[in-house]
Formats: structure tokens, sequence, C-alpha cells
């Protein structure tokens, strides 16, 4: 009986788990070089965790389930609701700043597409217990060494900013009264027509004057240009921008930053700084995203505890990387392997091996008893890097050579 694996998930052989773990690793060095430390949640959460406040994408996407005990469960879409979790369990406890970052493995019920699936593992990185711009920026900073430190350069990606409460007053002072649809509309904005777009919003109430002022919003750039473009909004809402702003550019992130009011992200629990990290060239969706929200702990009955955090998936930036032919140094190697001519000569053999582990090395002992030609073309195909072959005399002896299969010498 054949059984082939469910729709938008994947398998990882070995050479694919070099590629994940490539960016594993690169995900946790970064969390740690900016003090983060490394937590986990389940992977079942109880439902109303995430349909209390992820928003309708979110929750119209989720694997939800009754279980044996009547309980109405769902595999995690996202982590931030299960670290807002976390915090209530122990937020008395806790000492703030916390900073967590984890790598979790989500689902999301959607058509997989390009870099879209719906199993992928998740990188999240949240500071909690402060809200400010320095604490903002960092959190962008770390989302972007993340990507430099996988050899992405300045000129592969950028930084698109925006600020939830800096909309809500521009919106409230055109006279928008119902501003969760608009909201919904500019966040889905590059996937419809302009037609559709515009339709979307004078079914919503909106007149002409006010659809020219939201079309407005979309030729704002910069903190400059927001303050030459004529729109009223609020000081505050636009200091905080400013003022994150100007640590990413301490950060060393100047150049990579692009103010854009179209940046909504389609949950309903950020409050202030949203944010998106994406290619130059627009061919993939965005490669990182994440934002304040400052009230989400409040709403599973726990004391108020400000919070700023992204998400980043293994798919797209997997993609990314590829692209750009960063993944072709990636390959599976071994240190040793280690020849048996003999049955006879197997203990002294697996003596060998013992002790180049427990230096570190990676070996492999020949387990197949295969001729030597056969044990050579193996040590090749599993890209070995030394070979030692143990005979007669070498057991006798109890002594070895080693042969750099790179350069054929002897060392």
């Amino acid at each position: 009986m054949k059984i082939n694996k469910y729709i938008g998930v994947r398998d990882f052989y070995p050479e694919d788990m070099v590629v994940e773990n490539y960016i594993f690793d690169a995900w946790r060095k970064v969390a740690n070089s900016f003090g983060y430390k490394e937590i986990d949640t389940p992977i079942i959460e109880p439902l109303e965790l995430f349909t209390a406040k992820s928003g309708e994408e979110i929750t119209s996407q989720l694997y939800n389930f009754t279980d044996k005990g009547d309980r109405k469960i769902t595999l995690r879409p996202e982590t931030t609701p299960s670290v807002a979790r976390l915090v209530v369990q122990k937020q008395k406890e806790l000492k703030k700043p916390m900073k967590w970052f984890s790598v979790s493995q989500c689902f999301r019920y959607e058509r997989p597409q390009k870099g879209r699936l719906r199993g992928f593992v998740q990188f999240n990185a949240d500071c909690l217990g402060v809200e400010t711009p320095i604490a903002d920026a960092e959190n962008i900073a770390l989302a972007s060494n993340i990507l430099l430190e996988l050899g992405l350069t300045k000129d592969d990606f950028f930084i698109r900013l925006s600020q939830r409460e800096l909309i809500n007053s521009i919106f409230k002072n055109i006279k928008i009264k119902n501003i969760q649809p608009v909201f919904k509309l500019i966040d889905k904005k590059a996937k419809i027509s302009e037609k559709d777009f515009v339709l979307g919003l004078k079914d919503n109430g909106l007149n002409d004057s006010q659809i020219d002022k939201i079309n407005l919003l979309f030729t704002v750039k910069s903190v400059e240009d927001l303050e030459k473009s004529g729109l009223d909004y609020d000081k505050d809402a636009f200091e905080n921008v400013k003022q994150i702003s100007d640590y990413l550019t301490d950060f060393g992130l100047k150049d990579l930053m692009v103010l854009d009011l179209s940046v909504i992200r389609g949950f309903d629990y950020y409050t202030g700084i949203v944010f998106e990290l994406y290619d130059r060239t627009g061919e993939f969706r965005a490669v990182a995203g994440g934002g304040r929200y400052d009230d989400l702990v409040g709403v599973f009955n726990g004391e108020r505890c400000p919070g700023i955090g992204f998400g980043m998936g293994d798919a797209v930036l997997a993609l990314l990387l590829e692209k750009k032919g960063l993944l072709k140094k990636l390959e599976l190697s071994t240190d040793y392997f280690i020849a048996i001519m003999g049955e006879e000569n197997s203990s002294y053999a697996i003596e060998v091996a013992n002790s180049l582990r427990k230096k570190g090395n990676s070996v492999e002992i020949e387990v197949a008893n295969r001729n030597f030609k056969k044990q050579m073309n193996y040590a090749n195909s599993i890209n070995a890097k030394n070979l030692i072959v143990i005979g007669d005399e070498e057991t006798k002896n109890k002594s070895y050579k080693i042969k750099d299969l790179k350069t054929g010498k002897e060392k």
C-alpha cells in the first residue's frame, strides 16, 4: 500500500536537513548575540488562545479539532499568543525585559504555493515588559542581522516600517467610521486590482475625497515625506516612528528603511510599530514580519505587559538563499571513514572510531562487509574528508594512517 505525504508539508532527507540546520543555527546564533533566550511551547494549544485576538485570516486557517476529553484544541499557527500565555503563567516571577526566541513547527490550513506551506518552521523573537523605541529598533535589527548572517547583503533586502496608531489617527481625521475593514483591504492591496481596491473602499462607505487621502498614504516613503504630505496625524505616533528610525540608523540599517503605511499586518493584536522584511526583487513574499503588541497579555487575564516581536519562516528564507546562490557551499560530509579489511579487525576499528568521536569528529565505520573498492566508493559518496584503513597489520600494531581524500596525501 502506497501512502503519500499530506499536501503542503515536507519530508527532509539528510541533504535537506543541512539547509534547515544552517538556517536554524543562524537564528540561534544571532538571537543569542542580542541576549535573547530560547523557549518552546506545545505544538497543541487551546483553541481560544488563537481565536481571541489573532485575526480573521489566521483563525480561518486553523487546524482545530475536539479531543477525546471534549476539549477544543488546535495545532499552533504561530507562537506569539503562546508567548503571551507563558508570561501570564509566571508574570509575578519574571524579570523584565523578557527577551525570548523560539524555533517552532507551525501549521496553517491554506493553499500551498511558492514559499507558503501548511507545515513550516517559524523563528519568533519577542521582547516583553518594555515599550521603548530602542526595544523596537533592536528587535527589527535582530531580524535584519539574521539575514546578514546568512550571507544576504543590504542590496538584497529592505525593511518596510509602519505604525498602527499613526494610521488609526489618519483614518480618524479623515472621518473613516469603520476602520477594520479598511485595514483588511489595505493589507491585501497588493493581491487585488486597483479597481477592486477602490470598489472595496466605496463599499465600506468611503467617498472620493477619503479615497484620495488613503492613496496619498501610499506615496509616503520616509518620515520627511509624511511631514510634507499634508495628512493630519497623531504627533506622538509620528515621533515614535521617527525615534525608531533614528535608532535603526544607529544599528547601521539606515539604507534599508522605507516608511510604508500600506503595511498593516494581519494580526488584530498589533498596537504600534509594524514591520516587514522583503527581498528587493519583489519575487518572494515577506521574509519576516512583526510589530508591537502591548495589550495581548491582558487579553488572557494577565497584567498589562507590552511586547515587540517578529516571525520568520524557513520556507521563504530557504528559497531566497537558494536564489542568491548562498546554499551552494552547504554539503553533507563526514570527517572520517574507517574501512575494515576483514571482520576480525572490526574491534580495533571500533576502538579507533571511539577515540576520534571523543575528540568531536564525525566518524563512519564499515558495517556492510563490502570489498575495498566498494568501501572506497561509499567513502566518496558520503564526502568523507579522511580515510583510515584497518587491516591485520593495523590491528596487530595498534596503529593506523590517515589519508586526506581531497589531496590524496597521508597525514
